[in-house]
């Protein structure tokens, strides 16, 4: 069962995405958190109770790990390598660690027989809803780190142009005082 099948309308680019990332991801945790999204994803297509609140979380999953994979994508066109000290990494290494205990989660959840399910419906609620705040805490620390890279790289090209500027105006200034002594001494 695929997961346009199941009423979770991804969109089939998210999937390709995931997918393509889980096989040639710019980074070795992002292969990994592409991953365990289709593992998710997967489980969560044959739950059996809180479907609605499973397919939220899937979703919520996918959108969240492409979101990162295309702000990544730049540093993996560029060629840059991300230090294993980087901020950037260690937030990669969080949504990980989400990601592996949703996985989790879902594992025991299919695992559970129908009473079990039954018991465990409002503590499972519960637990989702923790879940998707802390993927909305990833997100939010994705976009704001997106922010401050584009800020930077804005800041960068201001600077470089400047420094153009001022080399081209170094630049007029001298062919001028050549030209003023051409003009002068040939005069």
């Amino acid at each position: 069962m695929s997961a346009i099948n199941a009423g979770l309308d991804i969109p089939s680019i998210v999937l390709t995405t995931l997918q393509e990332a889980a096989r040639h991801g710019p980074v070795p945790c992002l292969r990994e958190a592409a991953s365990l999204a289709l593992l998710i994803l997967d489980m969560i297509i044959t739950t059996k109770r809180n479907k609605k609140e499973f397919c939220e979380i899937a979703r919520d999953v996918c959108e969240l790990v492409c979101i990162v994979i295309e702000a990544l994508k730049p540093i993996h066109v560029t060629g840059e390598q991300i230090h294993e000290d980087s901020v950037l990494l260690h937030n990669v290494h969080q949504l990980v660690d989400t990601l592996t205990s949703i996985e989790t989660f879902s594992k025991i959840d299919a695992a559970r027989n129908t009473l079990l399910r039954f018991i465990r419906h409002r503590s499972d609620l519960k637990k989702i809803e923790d879940y998707r705040r802390q993927l909305q805490k990833c997100l939010d620390i994705f976009g704001l780190q997106s922010d401050i890279s584009i800020r930077e790289n804005l800041s960068r090209i201001i600077h470089n142009q400047e420094e153009a500027r001022e080399e081209r105006n170094i630049e007029v200034a001298h062919s001028n005082v050549t030209y003023n002594f051409y003009v002068i001494y040939f005069s």
